[in-house]
């Protein structure tokens, strides 16, 4: 997981700037989408930056918002984050957003998150043999596996016979 430590809010000259923007930083009162957009880039990230599912922007030793990565992308001589801002209820969100900083007292604007506060990269439980960074699926992979096993029984309907078949109900029913 990379941790990006934001300055205050400071001006830049779109010009300039590869991703053309008037600032960059952090103060009370942003949007997470101004956060996101003023603090994705430019950066000189390590290789393993390739290999991390998520960033997290701390300002003031607070996490201010975390970030699904979708992409590493060129910005001038450097490097920019494209992702998606994740909401509440999303785990990593959850873990770290309003809550201290895990990277406090650090060197370097940009650093990584190891061990058991980052989420660890593993192979989707589909099968598919891509790599996921938190939970067990890539999005949308635990249903289009459930319907593929569903499909090699037949329909719906017969998946439900067999499944009752082989895992007999031990609860009473709703309408009892």
């Amino acid at each position: 997981m990379i941790h990006i430590a934001l300055e205050n809010m400071h001006p830049l000259d779109p010009g300039d700037d590869p991703l053309g923007r008037s600032y960059a930083g952090w103060c009370p009162g942003m949007s997470d989408s101004q956060l996101y957009l003023a603090n994705r880039g430019c950066y000189r990230f390590e290789p393993r930056a390739h290999d991390e599912r998520y960033v997290l922007f701390s300002a003031e030793g607070v996490v201010r918002q975390a970030v699904r990565i979708d992409a590493i992308v060129p910005a001038g001589p450097h490097e920019a984050v494209e992702g998606e801002i994740l909401a509440a209820g999303d785990p990593v969100h959850d873990t770290y957003v309003s809550r201290p900083s895990p990277m406090n007292g650090v060197r370097g604007v940009v650093t990584y998150l190891d061990g058991p506060s980052a989420a660890p990269v593993q192979q989707c439980a589909c099968g598919c043999g891509e790599r996921v960074g938190y939970g067990r699926f890539r999005p949308g992979h635990d249903s289009d596996a459930l319907y593929e096993r569903v499909a090699r029984i037949g329909t719906v309907q017969d998946f439900l016979r067999w499944f009752d078949r082989v895992h007999p109900a031990t609860m009473e029913s709703p309408t009892s």
